[in-house]
């Protein structure tokens, strides 16, 4: 009989650390469980602030490509008035004075607005030193100036092959320093390095 007691006693105890050890096991894997999902949510978390600012690096490198593309294109127009109104001079035609004071502003206006945004969106950029930001915008506008300048004179006295050569050269010197940064801009962006070729007009005097 007293071996019997001890028997279911000892079974008793048994089963109690069993369910005991269980507990332990349960709450041990309960525990593991938790930290692995919350390593996966961590996990998660970061790869989607990741990819969140992957993408805004992306989405703010394609403004600035298109406010850069915006300046290339202004400029291009700009020079390409520039060349005309140097080409009527040059044949000693009569030239639209106050229609290319309207057209070189209106480019004026879209180059000089391009540079602020990006000189404003550069502003947090160490490797870029802004020095497109004013400068360039002064060169066009001081070679507008002087074009203008001269076609006025041009309407008392028909100017020289020199003098229009200088203009020339002047707005053709602002034109290419000013499309080569900006190629050279594109290409920090891109990490493709663009050649800059550009055809000028050949030069008649000094």
């Amino acid at each position: 009989m007293i071996s019997g007691l001890g028997g279911a006693g000892l079974g008793a105890g048994g089963a109690l650390w069993v369910q005991r050890a269980k507990r332990r096991d349960d709450a041990v894997a309960a525990t593991i469980a938790a930290q692995r999902a919350e390593g996966a949510a961590a996990a998660a978390a970061d790869r989607i602030r990741a990819e969140a600012a992957a993408a805004a690096r992306k989405a703010e490198q394609e403004l600035v490509l298109e406010t850069v593309a915006t300046a290339r294109v202004a400029a291009r127009v700009w020079w390409t008035s520039a060349q005309g109104m140097l080409a009527g001079i040059a044949a000693g035609r009569e030239v639209d004075v106050e229609q290319y004071r309207a057209e070189s502003r209106a480019e004026l206006r879209e180059f000089t607005e391009a540079l602020y945004r990006l000189a404003g969106r550069d502003a947090a950029d160490r490797s870029v030193d802004g020095r497109y930001q004013r400068a360039f915008a002064d060169l066009l506008t001081a070679s507008s100036q002087h074009i203008i300048d001269a076609a006025h004179r041009h309407a008392r006295q028909p100017l020289t092959n020199e003098e229009t050569a200088v203009l020339l050269r002047e707005a053709e010197e602002a034109h290419s320093a000013i499309a080569a940064y900006l190629l050279e801009r594109t290409g920090s962006i891109t990490g493709r390095q663009v050649g800059v070729v550009f055809a000028y007009p050949a030069r008649r005097g000094p």
